[in-house]
């Protein structure tokens, strides 16, 4: 399932030139509130992903039993953020929703750069900025949803997205 569109406008309270923008997320699994905002004088370059790269993830998806809600990420970080996750709900010994945010927040830390942050659970809201081209939204089905037909049941759902920072530069008056 290829992620939902989202827009881009301009935020005229911003006079910012980084490359962050604003989603709100919704972990009920019914329907995902995506509401980007550019931070840039200028409209970003809306980034199209080629066709096989898009077919590729949703496969992904499809054998590692994830949907993708939202996203504003290249296909292969989706995709390590889908296999990571996925190994990290499938051990053995369960671990807290807590243990599964912080280790994916290492992950893409040590790949990708600092400034990572998770949110894991079955019920959540959230509205939060992020630096283009770091934020993916999905939600895990269990083994045990094979078996068993209660779709009212709460899924895992899963927010990784990266802020921006900048280096804090003191001026001469406050030193």
């Amino acid at each position: 399932m290829p992620p939902k569109a989202t827009t881009t406008t301009p935020n005229s309270n911003s006079n910012s030139n980084s490359n962050c923008m604003e989603t709100a997320a919704v972990s009920d699994g019914a329907t995902v509130k995506a509401e980007p905002t550019d931070l840039r004088p200028f409209p970003s370059v809306v980034v199209r992903w080629d066709q096989s790269s898009e077919v590729k993830l949703a496969a992904i998806a499809v054998s590692l039993k994830v949907r993708p809600r939202s996203a504003d990420m290249p296909p292969t970080m989706q995709e390590r953020a889908f296999r990571c996750t996925r190994s990290l709900v499938d051990r053995p010994t369960k671990l807290s929703h807590t243990h599964i945010a912080r280790s994916l927040k290492k992950e893409f830390d040590g790949w990708y750069g600092p400034a990572w942050q998770c949110v894991v659970g079955k019920s959540f809201g959230s509205f939060v900025t992020h630096a283009g081209g770091g934020f993916v939204y999905f939600s895990l089905d269990d083994d045990e949803d094979d078996n068993n037909v209660d779709t009212n049941k709460k899924r895992l759902s899963v927010l990784l997205f990266k802020t921006a920072v900048r280096p804090v530069i003191q001026s001469e008056a406050t030193q």
